[in-house]
């Protein structure tokens, strides 16, 4: 192998108060993803083994992926944590310190046109205490 994994930076999850958009993915299709993922002999590696196996200068194995999330939304928690732990899938989620317990500003702001929910109200951001690690990796 001559280079890393893949990362699979995994969208917003759709809710039942916001339908997919390009910035928001489907829920069944998220699972799809993984499973064929999976079927297809892919290795799904957490961010904190992928680490560590750098540090001990090995290579990961062909066909790696390590999946992630940026902003930490409220989905990630509520929807995809629970895929993620029926499938046992590890995943690494991005935090946005400063907006931990409220919402974001990112997607009303126009110059970040074309981001989440960019045509309706801020999304929740992941509670204060939310953050835990087990099925989905490291720190969330």
């Amino acid at each position: 192998m001559t280079r890393g994994p893949l990362i699979l930076t995994s969208p917003a999850i759709e809710s039942d108060d916001e339908p997919a958009s390009a910035f928001v993915g489907q829920r069944r299709m998220f699972a799809r993803q993984l499973r064929w993922l999976r079927a297809r002999g892919y290795t799904i590696l957490s961010l904190d083994a992928y680490r560590e196996m750098r540090r001990q200068r090995q290579l990961p194995p062909p066909r790696s992926i390590i999946v992630t999330f940026d902003d930490a939304y409220v989905d990630t928690a509520t929807i995809a944590q629970p895929i993620l732990a029926r499938l046992e899938i590890p995943a690494t989620v991005f935090v946005v310190t400063q907006k931990v317990g409220a919402t974001n500003d990112w997607s009303t702001d126009p110059a970040l046109v074309g981001g989440r929910s960019s045509t309706g109200p801020p999304s929740e951001v992941l509670p204060p205490g939310a953050s835990r690690s087990g099925p989905t990796g490291g720190p969330t």
